[in-house]
Order: C-alpha cells, then sequence, then structure tokens
C-alpha cells in the first residue's frame, strides 16, 4: 500500500501476495483476491498525521472460494465489484464446480400475452 499520487510511506497488506484490490465504500476494508482466488478482506484505518501519513492494516480473513474467472495480469475489466457497504459481492465466476446448466429461455413479443 502507497499514497496516492505520491508521498512517504509504504505499507505490506498480505504476506502471501493478492490480486485485484478494492475498497469498500468508506475505506475501512479492503478487499483482493489472494492465489488460490479466494476473496480475502483486511480492515484497515488510515489517516494524515503531520508530515507522513499513518496506515494500519489488520489480519486478513479469507471470506469465500470466488472461483473468478482466470484473466491475463494486464486485463483491466473488474472480475468482481464490491458493494459500498461491503456485504454483498458480485463476481465473475468460472463456473466450475456447478451442476448442469440450466436452459435459457427468451421469450419474444411478450406483451402481446399480456393482453391475453
Amino acid at each position: 500500500m502507497r499514497p496516492f499520487p505520491s508521498g512517504a510511506g509504504k505499507w505490506k497488506v498480505s504476506i502471501q501476495g493478492g490480486l485485484r484490490p478494492r475498497w469498500r465504500g468508506d475505506g475501512k476494508e479492503l478487499f483482493y483476491l489472494n492465489l488460490e482466488r479466494k476473496l480475502v478482506a483486511v480492515p484497515v484505518k488510515a489517516a494524515a498525521s503531520g508530515p507522513r501519513p499513518v496506515f494500519e492494516a489488520g489480519t486478513p480473513q479469507e471470506l469465500f472460494d470466488a472461483r473468478v474467472a482466470a484473466a491475463p495480469p494486464h486485463y483491466t475489466t473488474s472480475l468482481y465489484d464490491v458493494a459500498a457497504d461491503g456485504k454483498r459481492f458480485l463476481v465473475v465466476t468460472t463456473g466450475e464446480e456447478s451442476g448442469p446448466e440450466e436452459p435459457l429461455t427468451v421469450v419474444v413479443n411478450w406483451q402481446a400475452g399480456l393482453k391475453r
């Protein structure tokens, strides 16, 4: 973790590495994918204290196996997102380990059916 766009300080959040970080809406939690594609949450505290910023990262906690679709490191589109309250997630999954696929039904001219 580093101040943006510039400034003093550099802090380690994960000792095992991680990808695709996302902030909770209020900035009190950082989410990332670990190398096993599990979603991890880290509580954080940040404040400006004199010339040096103060930053504290709590203990990372694995939340769930996100089964995020594989993408090259330079892939810029988000594979998951976090609700502002940090309690809900939208994840683009691989479909691995899922049951049989459900059929997709497309209804055309559905408005005509409403008139009956």
